[in-house]
């Protein structure tokens, strides 16, 4: 029960940063989805189905194009 919380938790508060622009975003918003990407992968070698293995890798790979998207918005504002 504990993983499926924190799965649902984490679906959404990625769905609030992928919906909306974060404004202010900092580096350390950035680290919390690259962990949660890290976790989810690791969680992912434990689903007994391939769909759900795919579904938590995909995930993944949306938190990591998140927290790169973050970390861009941030440089580009640092050399405005």
């Amino acid at each position: 029960m504990t993983q499926i919380n924190a799965e649902v938790t984490s679906v959404s508060i990625l769905r609030t940063t992928m919906d909306n622009t974060l404004i202010g975003a900092s580096q350390e918003d950035a680290a919390k989805l690259r962990k949660l990407a890290v976790w989810y992968r690791k969680f992912s070698e434990r689903a007994g189905n391939a769909v759900i293995w795919e579904s938590r890798l995909l995930l993944a790979e949306d938190l990591e194009r998140e927290a790169a998207r973050i970390e861009l918005e941030i440089s580009q504002s640092r050399n405005d």
